[in-house]
């Protein structure tokens, strides 16, 4: 998103979309226009939900889920919208190419971008402001109450209507939470009205009248999957987006499909290694997973696949700060999804598909796409004996059959590659180097790793103060392995403390002469993981008297970014057998809640 309103640059390049999906055969573009960050559609007759619903307080400096809370008296500057002629552009324009678009207007939750506007659409009428980044839980929905609620989704419907003339209206749907029906007066007496046992219930009765509403104008309604909780409206298709299971549920019981489960559709997700790739919203699905995908699941009966219409791609745009990075994040991967979604199942191969897809490639650099390179990338997993005191580092890509090929220490990668045919061993500090090769040259981003040996290896770790059960890393010798962790903080590599600081003592064995003790950690502020405050050394030779040789301090920053960091301390050579190292956690972040520390590996040398 960019400053401003929305309408020039982002109707460019919807339509550059629109282009693209042509290009890849596909069919229909899905338009999310309401959430709970922002109103994206002018309505005429609710002039407020674009003067106050389209913009929010300006924090995109911060990781999206870090944003800071905002109340009604903070004025929105970042946002805009589209209007109803720059839509009815986009239509006429998305129909010359074969190309269907499928509003979204969310309801009932993933509003709070209109009740800010008009705080008399929720249950308390309490004055909100438009959320700067994540809202969780989704607690300031519509009342379903009030019928003046189903007043104003209706006459928004209108207008939706008027502007999209496609056979769908989707509805969301997704992610309501409804413990203030629980409290609200409006909300329990329609559920006494209508003979509603619990606000599921309720929800379904608010879908099953926007749904009768829908199709008393010609339309269909399609919703995501919660649409179920409750008990389905009678003609509406379910989008499975929380794996497939509520896709299975709804042929069943004779409803059409859309499969979009979050395992494979989901293209705000990593595509490669986290730490070569873009700050994403989490997850892993590369090109490869993507490719295989399939909307029709073995355990449906043939009555039950017909019912499948097909398979969706879903670019959630929490981090995505322009529109650079939203191609990278959608090409190549739309191309493996159209692929499975046309091709007949028989007819898949990876094999073909990996040969094929650099083909696509090249189109993609002359039409001047910045699409994502990272089925080139060199992935690795590494093993470690702590007996041997040896770590094995094996290389693998997405490619079939790969040729990658690597060197050692400070050698030039073009002139010295050895051909990488099983796990490389090493017992000392090495600096490694790697590329998948094509035509005997490095193609894709250079692999660079440096095997970290130090004194502390295997050594005994005494925990004064116990990680969290949530993160134990490799448990006893977590902190002296030899594995470093990545961006991935869920990797198995990393131990953490939550608002408790860290405090260990590595036993050496023997006395030991060190100058240097290195602490790796990970900030990741969208996640409450922040890096330490400070971190002290102490030495001893008795471990009971110590003495402290070194201390850092990091001073807190904004982060917008996942960042690894070793917090190296150098100091005058020191005889010790026992190491007491500390780390202060930050305690409380920003927006108030527990913040964690996180360290991989204690480096002594």
């Amino acid at each position: 998103m960019e400053n401003g309103n929305l309408s020039y640059t982002h109707k460019n390049y919807l339509i550059e979309t629109i282009d693209r999906l042509a290009m890849h055969k596909m069919n229909v573009l899905h338009l999310h226009l309401v959430d709970d960050q922002g109103w994206r559609m002018e309505i005429k007759k609710y002039p407020k939900l674009t003067e106050v619903g389209a913009f929010r307080v300006d924090q995109e400096n911060i990781i999206w889920s870090a944003r800071l809370p905002v109340s009604s008296l903070d004025k929105g500057t970042y946002g805009g919208y589209l209007t109803q002629e720059d839509l009815k552009e986009l239509v006429k324009y998305a129909q010359l190419k074969n190309v269907e678009i499928i509003p979204e207007i969310e309801m009932p939750a993933h509003v709070s971008s209109a009740i800010a506007s008009y705080p008399e659409l929720s249950c308390f009428e309490d004055p909100i402001g438009v959320p700067s980044g994540s809202v969780w839980p989704i607690t300031d929905i519509y009342c379903a109450g009030k019928e003046s609620t189903f007043e104003f989704l209706e006459n928004v419907l209108d207008e939706v209507i008027d502007v999209f003339p496609s056979r769908y209206i989707h509805i969301g749907g997704d992610e309501a939470t409804k413990i203030n029906w629980e409290k609200c007066p409006n909300c329990q007496k329609r559920m006494r009205t209508e003979n509603l046992k619990n606000p599921h219930e309720l929800q379904s009765y608010f879908v099953k009248r926007i749904e009768k509403y829908i199709n008393s104008k010609g339309k269909k309604l399609v919703g995501w999957d919660e649409i179920l909780e409750g008990g389905l409206a009678p003609d509406a298709t379910v989008m499975s987006w929380r794996g497939v299971k509520g896709g299975i549920e709804a042929a069943k019981q004779g409803h059409d499909v859309v499969m979009t489960p979050n395992t494979h559709c989901y293209f705000d997700h990593h595509q490669g290694h986290q730490n070569e790739e873009p700050l994403a919203i989490g997850g892993y699905t590369p090109i490869s997973k993507v490719y295989e995908f399939d909307p029709i699941i073995d355990s449906m009966t043939v009555a039950e696949t017909k019912h499948i219409l097909g398979g969706q791609a879903n670019l959630w745009a929490e981090y995505i700060p322009n529109n650079s990075q939203s191609e990278y994040m959608i090409y190549p991967r739309l191309a493996a999804m159209a692929e499975v979604l046309w091709s007949p199942k028989e007819l898949r191969d990876w094999n073909d598909f990996s040969s094929r897809i650099t083909t696509m490639f090249e189109r993609y650099k002359e039409l001047d796409i910045n699409y994502a390179k990272s089925i080139y990338l060199v992935n690795p997993t590494t093993e470690v004996d702590l007996d041997k005191k040896e770590v094995y580092l094996s290389l693998i890509n997405e490619f079939s059959n790969s040729d990658i090929r690597y060197v050692l220490g400070n050698q030039n990668i073009n002139e010295n590659a050895i051909k990488y045919t099983k796990p490389l061993g090493f017992k000392e500090t090495t600096i490694v180097k790697a590329s998948l090769f094509k035509n005997n040259k490095p193609i894709g981003k250079i692999f660079l790793d440096t095997i970290k040996f130090h004194n502390a290896v295997a050594c005994k770790v005494n925990y004064i103060s116990p990680y969290d059960d949530n993160y134990k890393g490799a448990e006893a010798l977590g902190l002296v392995n030899l594995i470093r962790g990545t961006k991935n903080h869920h990797d198995g590599q990393w131990q953490a403390w939550l608002k408790k600081d860290m405090e260990v003592i590595i036993d050496l064995e023997n006395e030991k002469t060190i100058k240097e003790v290195t602490m790796g950690s990970i900030e990741n502020q969208g996640r409450n993981i922040y890096f330490p405050n400070t971190i002290e050394v102490y030495a001893s030779t008795d471990g009971v008297n110590y003495t402290k040789i070194a201390k850092t301090e990091h001073f807190f920053a904004i982060n917008p970014i996942s960042e690894l960091k070793d917090f190296k301390m150098s100091f005058e050579k020191t005889t010790a057998r026992f190491l007491k190292i500390s780390a202060t956690n930050i305690k409380t972040t920003p927006k108030g809640t527990d913040a964690w520390l996180f360290v991989d590996e204690i480096l002594v040398n």
